[in-house]
């Protein structure tokens, strides 16, 4: 069948209605007179977070026993051979490193490509094994000497005929112990 329709309105395309576009609201309903829950979920969220501090603090500021003599020791021995380890690590790298760049001229050599030499000093020093020596105690400055002998008592005689001890020879001054990051002391320089 044949449509009756103008060869116009044949082509003409119907308009669109217009369609409203969707809102959001965003209503709160109150939990508890007066508070809504967002309210009173970061009322919480506060207080808990003031509370957590509060409890960190006192144990940041929470003071511990001083570490006895022994202890010292064992951390200074644990220091030691961490330090220790570590040499030997820097030494086994330093093998293995030395192992590839040999690999490298040895191939390099075979493809006829010309080498040049490394520079000398840059050989691996072996650490040895572990041996832990404690530090030397240092004297405490302004404290007397363990070593020092008693000075006789003043105004008190030897008896007649008793032999006088021979006064000690004039003690010449030992050499400072040098600490690193410290001038050198001015007599030694003299020398």
């Amino acid at each position: 069948m044949i449509s009756a329709l103008s060869p116009h309105q044949a082509l003409s395309t119907p308009t669109p209605t217009p369609t409203p576009t969707p809102t959001l609201t965003l209503t709160l309903t109150p939990c508890s007179p007066g508070l809504s829950a967002l309210v009173g979920r970061a009322l919480c969220c506060a207080v808990l977070g003031v509370l957590t501090n509060v409890f960190a603090l006192t144990l940041v500021h929470a003071k511990l026993p001083a570490l006895s003599d022994e202890a010292k020791a064992k951390a200074a021995e644990a220091a030691a051979l961490t330090a220790h380890n570590g040499k030997i690590a820097n030494y086994q790298l330093c093998k293995s490193m030395d192992r590839v760049a040999d690999r490298y001229k040895a191939d390099a050599k075979k493809a006829g490509k010309p080498v040049t030499p490394a520079p000398d000093g840059t050989t691996c020093v072996d650490p040895g094994p572990f041996v832990y020596a404690p530090p030397l105690a240092l004297p405490v400055p302004g404290a007397p000497l363990a070593s020092a002998a008693p000075a006789p008592a003043p105004g008190v005689a030897a008896p007649a005929g008793a032999a006088t001890p021979a006064s000690p020879a004039p003690a010449t001054a030992a050499p400072a112990p040098v600490v690193a990051g410290t001038p050198a002391p001015a007599a030694a320089a003299k020398k």
